[in-house]
């Protein structure tokens, strides 16, 4: 792995050390089962809300939101 694919999937990244690590403690060790975790989403690209993050959960409202309102 190099520097400019970390850099293209920091998404990526970013949800794998969430999956992790909570609040400094190590809650996850299996790779598979955090892989599974990270890679788990619906056909059109969402993560189910008993997984998203505060942020996650946020965006996606306001998308729905703006979508609702341009509709």
């Amino acid at each position: 792995m190099d520097k400019k694919s970390a850099l293209e999937n920091l998404d990526l990244v970013f949800m794998t050390l969430d999956e992790l690590v909570d609040g400094g403690i190590i809650l996850e060790t299996d790779p598979t089962v955090v892989a599974g975790r990270v890679s788990m989403r619906g056909a059109d690209g969402e993560v189910p809300l008993s997984e998203q993050t505060f942020a996650q959960a946020l965006a996606s409202a306001k998308e729905q939101l703006a979508r609702s309102l341009l509709s």
